[in-house]
Parts: C-alpha cells; structure tokens; sequence
C-alpha cells in the first residue's frame, strides 16, 4: 500500500510543504518556511520493504508510520518553542 497522498495531506494539515529534491529523483524534502525539515522517499508503504533503499545506502526506506511520527515531533518542536529562530539566527 504506497501512502503518499495520506502523508501529504497530514503535512498540508501541520502546515508542511512536500517539494522536489532538484539532485535525486528518489526522495523529496519536507519543509516549513522554506526550512528542510526532513526528508522521505517518493514512494513511501505502510510497511518497510528490505530491498526498497535510497541511492548509495546501506538501509531501507524508512516506513508511513516511522515518518508519521517524526513529522508530528517535529510539528510540537517548531510551534512550541523558537527552534527555528534559534536554529537560523
């Protein structure tokens, strides 16, 4: 099951913006306030597939539901506290 558009809806949801990486075809970058935040791969399943790796790596695409998670952490760390102006300033 590829879960792409379920992902992108909760990104749209936080208010995270999914856009191309202009060098590899294989993942894209999730952003906020043009800031990279994260990066996930152009087809993402429900479940981990052993032979479905990034190009150059060693390990798997990560899973909907890993992602899914490490997006709503990152949704309480940028809105809750001033990561972003800290980070960037």
């Amino acid at each position: 099951m590829i879960c792409n558009e379920r992902f992108k809806k909760l990104a749209n949801k936080y208010g995270f913006k999914i856009r191309k990486c202009p060098n590899r075809n294989d993942i894209l970058s999730v952003q906020y306030q043009n800031h990279h935040i994260m990066t996930i791969p152009r087809k993402m399943y429900g479940f981990i597939k052993p032979n479905y790796r990034p190009i150059g790596w060693n390990r798997p695409h990560p899973d909907y539901f890993r992602l899914e998670h490490e997006l709503k952490n990152w949704n309480l760390l940028i809105k809750r506290t001033n990561y972003l102006k800290e980070a960037y300033d």
